[in-house]
């Protein structure tokens, strides 16, 4: 009687049972699935892990023109090599890696900006820590943005200033703006905030302003941004 492999799944001749040309195509037919075996479910035993040796970059993206990327899936943790120098550059970019002497989790973004997530217990914010604000200095009519670094906005002109909010739709919560007039004469060249579009109000929840106006000397204002009732309100 013909043998079977265990995990090709194939049948062999037996030798000195098996006559012509059975046993050559046999024979044939285990070769062919040798060479399509490729170790997934009915073609080969699965290699364990201590059967894998990286010595390259391991890509989860296929070839050609129709290329998609994969992710792997389930895994417990992962687990990064630390790398006592953190890695820089464009050769590292939308790369997540641990470096450092005590192994900070840091991430490179497309432009090979290396941006250190934490620091020691606890999440990094140097240059970003919560009782500091980016300043901008204002002496003509702009326009603010979710996306900008600034936090306190300093008014210094002698005349008056108009300054537009962004959408609120476009952000996110709890986004502040503070506009000060820094040069102190708002009682004379006032400072005035506008709403940008029709929905967005400034002010409590009854209100329909969609304005607020600076008119004393050195005065300020703090205004967060409440999205989902399209309020700016004063603090």
């Amino acid at each position: 009687m013909a043998s079977s492999g265990t995990y090709l799944n194939i049948t062999l001749p037996d030798v000195g049972t098996t006559v012509g040309p059975t046993w050559a195509t046999e024979l044939n037919e285990a070769w062919q699935s040798l060479d399509s075996h490729d170790h997934s479910s009915g073609k080969g035993k699965q290699i364990p892990s201590s059967g894998i040796g990286i010595n390259a970059n391991l890509s989860f993206r296929t070839s050609g023109d129709t290329a998609t990327s994969y992710s792997p899936t389930n895994m417990l943790t992962a687990n990064f090599f630390n790398n006592a120098t953190a890695l820089s550059g464009t050769d590292y970019i939308n790369s997540a890696f641990s470096g450092g002497t005590t192994g900070e989790l840091y991430y490179i973004n497309s432009n090979g900006d290396q941006c250190q997530i934490t620091n020691g217990t606890s999440v990094n914010v140097t240059g970003q820590d919560s009782l500091s604000y980016g300043v901008s200095l204002i002496s003509t009519a702009s326009s603010l943005a979710f996306a900008d670094n600034f936090s306190l906005y300093l008014i210094n002109s002698s005349t008056a200033v108009a300054i537009t909010l962004p959408l609120l739709s476009s952000g996110t919560d709890g986004r502040f703006f503070i506009i000060k007039d820094y040069y102190g004469s708002a009682s004379t060249a006032n400072i005035t905030i506008n709403v940008s579009g029709t929905d967005d109000k400034i002010g409590k929840a009854s209100s329909t302003s969609t304005s607020h106006v600076i008119s004393s000397d050195e005065g300020s204002v703090v205004l967060v941004g409440y999205k989902s009732t399209n309020r700016w309100v004063i603090v």
